[in-house]
């Protein structure tokens, strides 16, 4: 049988199908017969035997989500970069915020636009602070406790995204 994925959540490794025969089949990670995970709109070939699902194959998936998952990726490694050259920074927030205003993104994907943002925000706030700062000599302690922090939290949302 044939259907489309209508949600998979990769947190508790469950997903809902719309079957060709017009029922919801719900299903775990185990039914999955490939290595791939489904996405929303993904187009999949399952079995059903004895009311169970079983044997799922993904057929097509839905590229331009598999492209937005990426997304959060990218934006995590041009934050790296930007230890380096500051004002990649501000790339990597422009393409956070346009990501969050995609239609049908997944919560993961919207979770990690959403952080990336208020991750820019903080540190430049913060660096305005660590600047106004460089008067009274704190500021320069500041700064380098921002970088520090920037190049972590980046590093560590990269990795957790990733898993």
């Amino acid at each position: 049988m044939r259907g489309v994925v209508l949600t998979y959540d990769h947190k508790e490794k469950k997903g809902i199908i719309s079957g060709d025969d017009g029922n919801r089949h719900h299903f775990t990670s185990h039914d999955l017969a490939d290595a791939g995970t489904p996405e929303k709109n993904d187009k999949v070939d399952f079995e059903v035997n004895e009311g169970k699902i079983e044997s799922i194959f993904v057929l097509q998936g839905n590229s331009l989500e598999k492209i937005t998952s990426s997304v959060p990726a990218i934006i995590y490694c041009i934050y790296i970069l930007s230890c380096i050259f500051p004002f990649a920074a501000i790339v990597g927030v422009v393409m956070a915020y346009v990501g969050r205003g995609k239609v049908g993104i997944s919560s993961k994907d919207k979770d990690a636009f959403t952080k990336q943002i208020k991750q820019f925000w903080v540190m430049f706030i913060l660096s305005i602070v660590g600047f106004l700062m460089l008067v009274i000599m704190i500021g320069s302690f500041l700064l380098i406790g921002i970088y520090i922090w920037w190049l972590i939290a980046s590093i560590v949302g990269l990795v957790r995204h990733i898993n």
